[in-house]
Order: C-alpha cells, then structure tokens, then sequence
C-alpha cells in the first residue's frame, strides 16, 4: 500500500510543478518535479530491493538474463534518454517555465509522450523479468497515473506552454507510434 501511495504524491508532485509553471511561478515549487522524480524513483528502488532480498527474481532463478529484461533495460534506457537527453534539459528542467517551442524531432516525432511510452514498457518488461505481482501491481498503477499525467500535459499544460503545440498534436500520435511517425522518428 506504501508503494501505492508514495507513487500517487510523486504523481501529484508532478502535477503541482506543471500547475506552478502555468499560473504561481512560486521558486520552491520548481523543485516539485525533481522530488516527484525522486519519490517515484524510490519506490521502484524498494519494490526491487524487497525482491531481491527474498531471492525470488523470476530471471535469476533461470540462471539466464531473459528476452524481458533485456527489453526493460533498453525500454529504460530509452525512457531516461527521451525525458533527460533527447530535449535541453536547462531549458526544459532548470529553468523558470515560460513560452516554448515544442519540440518535434527524434523521439518526440515518434510519439508526444515518448518518456510515457518507454515508461509503460520499461514497467511491462520488469514486471515479467521480476515475475513478483506487487511489483506488476505498482507498475501498472504508476503507468496509469503517467498516462493521465501525460494526458493533463497534452490538454493543459503544452496547448498553454509551447509555441506550436496545437499542430504538433495533429501530426504526431499521443502515445502509440504509426507507420508515418516511427519513419519521421528515423529520419525517413
């Protein structure tokens, strides 16, 4: 329930930044998505840690690392590279939100919420990888709460912070990729 719970303020946290941003301009509540960022990796951190100290990780008990472990290290991996590398994280993260260009190329050609999608998947993968249900149960709750999130920003947030939102929105796929934007994504 801890679990459940601590997941739902970083969410909330989450949520209280981007609200800041649009209408309060309040400094301390800038750092709001940093410690939402740190809530939410702790939980995943203590979900892990209360599995591998009962030794009852699904892939270790193969002895192999698996086809799903793989995937949720990359889906990790790309998740980490499309929130913190792929966009300038000073403009994006340090300072003070104010009007913006959004951003279109690479990752966010793919899709407008690519760190949701690697998200969803990176929780899909380890959930199976770790084969343990509270870890599954968090997981999907936390990927609900980020797609709403997600959702709050597509309605909300960018249509008010980002220059050039409304036509990104009719060219690019919320959160699951098509032909045309996985070609864009790759350059073609």
């Amino acid at each position: 329930m801890i679990y459940l719970v601590l997941g739902t303020i970083a969410f909330g946290l989450f949520i209280v930044y981007d609200l800041n941003s649009l209408y309060w301009g309040v400094h301390v509540i800038h750092t709001f998505f940093t410690a939402g960022i740190v809530v939410l990796t702790a939980c995943v951190i203590m979900l892990a840690g209360r599995i591998f100290s009962h030794g009852d990780v699904a892939f270790l008990q193969y002895g192999v690392l698996t086809v799903p472990l793989i995937l949720a290290i990359i889906s990790f991996v790309l998740m980490i590279y499309s929130l913190f590398f792929a966009l300038p994280f000073k403009k994006t993260y340090v300072e003070e939100a104010g009007p913006g260009t959004v951003y279109t190329e690479g990752m966010y050609a793919l899709c407008r919420h690519p760190g949701v999608l690697w998200f969803c998947l990176f929780f899909l993968f380890a959930s199976v990888a770790l084969g343990d249900k509270l870890f599954a149960t968090c997981g999907l709750y936390y990927s609900v709460l980020n797609i709403g999130y997600g959702v709050f920003q597509d309605k909300v947030t960018f249509m008010k912070i980002l220059t050039g939102y409304v036509e990104y929105k009719q060219h690019t796929p919320f959160l699951i990729p098509n032909t045309a934007s996985i070609k864009k994504a790759i350059g073609k």
